[in-house]
């Protein structure tokens, strides 16, 4: 499925080697439920598809404010067992969260970008369910992926990773595909998909340290993004929403 996913390979989607990394944890980590935040064509949606276990439950959600990008989504992704829903992911995923609740749930947020993203996935790490957080377009440099890392008390990265075969796939994948960083704004010496398993580290002490340098994370809380899904204030997770993609916040350093 590798040399299928990179003849659709679109620049700015995730590589091969941050898949299997992905697919590595969810297996570890007995995934049932996968939410995918950020779908665009489906080309990752398929991958999932085609690569995770059947018995894996696949929701996609996404804008689908663009209808030529939802008919090619529409298209790649026929006759698949991924469900794809249309809304906001500050809305819908805490509801997908709560519909599954005896299930072990994996959250990939490739829609929100730097902080916003990740106070998406942190607020989402605060139910017990939640058992993997991933986060894509952690940038080398941006200060969102040095605060991932302090937080992680893992590996999160693959070019990190204890596994000698996703190490491996990276570099190949990297010395096969320079002309990427033509095509694209990102370096493909490093990835930038950070994941953490609850399976693995404990979750009480991720917590403690995003608690301890909560601060770092400016006005994107996870706890009031937390406290609003408990209260159902739609009202803020629309304004989040609307921040996440239009406010001057969006473009400082991440």
């Amino acid at each position: 499925m590798v040399n299928n996913f990179m003849e659709n390979w679109r620049p700015g989607a995730m590589y091969t080697s941050e898949l299997l990394w992905l697919k590595r944890q969810i297996e570890v980590s007995g995934i049932d439920v996968l939410i995918e935040c950020g779908r665009q064509e489906g080309v990752s949606s398929l991958w999932y598809n085609q690569n995770l276990s059947k018995n894996i439950d696949i929701f996609s959600i996404d804008l689908d404010n663009r209808p030529d990008v939802l008919a090619k989504s529409i298209d790649n992704l026929q006759g698949t067992r991924v469900h794809a829903v249309t809304g906001n992911v500050f809305e819908v995923v805490p509801q997908l969260i709560e519909r599954y609740r005896d299930k072990r749930i994996a959250i990939v947020e490739d829609a929100v970008k730097g902080w916003a993203g990740l106070a998406l996935l942190l607020a989402s790490a605060m139910f017990d369910n939640v058992i993997v957080i991933a986060q894509h377009n952690l940038h080398l440099g941006h200060k969102s992926r040095s605060f991932f890392e302090k937080i992680s008390l893992s590996n999160v990265f693959p070019e990190y990773s204890d596994s000698a075969d996703v190490r491996s796939l990276h570099h190949e994948f990297r010395e096969n595909n320079r002309d990427l960083e033509l095509a694209t704004d990102r370096p493909i010496d490093h990835t930038s998909l950070g994941i953490i398993s609850f399976a693995i580290v404990p979750r009480n002490a991720v917590l403690a340290l995003l608690f301890k340098y909560k601060s770092e994370m400016g006005i994107w809380s996870p706890y009031k993004l937390y406290s609003a899904w408990q209260k159902n204030v739609k009202s803020y997770l629309w304004r989040q929403n609307v921040l996440s993609r239009y406010s001057l916040a969006r473009f400082h350093s991440r």
